[in-house]
């Protein structure tokens, strides 16, 4: 059984205080890929920022660290959790992955920039909006051909 920790991205803080929304690890696509990687023997981890609105890296390294392993592990990462991980991993070049999967990290996705060069996607940021359901079988397949 291997270890894989998914970490999530940044919530708007309307949608972080909000009981109309649930937790940034149980949003979107996360909640169905962690329950089809433990029904196939995975040991699957899905740690909750605090105040996930406003990431902040030292708490982000505490949180993460505590779902560590000394095995080689599969990590995936959505927007801002992706970008956390690329800029984890550059610091820790000693830990083994087995797998690492970067979901949409944050290349201006609303067009901030005003220009075409990150519209290459039909899944915009593979948020529940962008992909009409909270499944994502692309992923799961990907993971399970590696």
């Amino acid at each position: 059984m291997s270890r894989v920790v998914i970490l999530h991205g940044r919530p708007g803080q309307d949608e972080y205080f909000s009981d109309d929304y649930p937790s940034a690890s149980n949003s979107h696509w996360l909640p169905w890929l962690q329950k089809q990687l433990l029904m196939v023997g995975h040991d699957v981890q899905t740690p909750e920022m605090v105040n996930a609105f406003a990431p902040d890296y030292a708490v982000w390294q505490k949180e993460f660290a505590r779902h560590l392993v000394d095995e080689p592990m599969a990590l995936i990462g959505h927007s801002t959790g992706a970008g956390f991980l690329v800029r984890w991993l550059s610091e820790h070049p000693q830990i083994q992955v087995e797998s690492l999967v970067l979901v949409a990290p944050w290349l201006d996705p609303f067009s901030e920039l005003g220009s075409d060069f990150f519209d290459f996607t039909n899944k915009g940021h593979f948020c529940f909006n962008d992909l009409g359901t909270d499944q994502f079988p692309e992923l799961l397949q990907v993971l399970q051909d590696r």
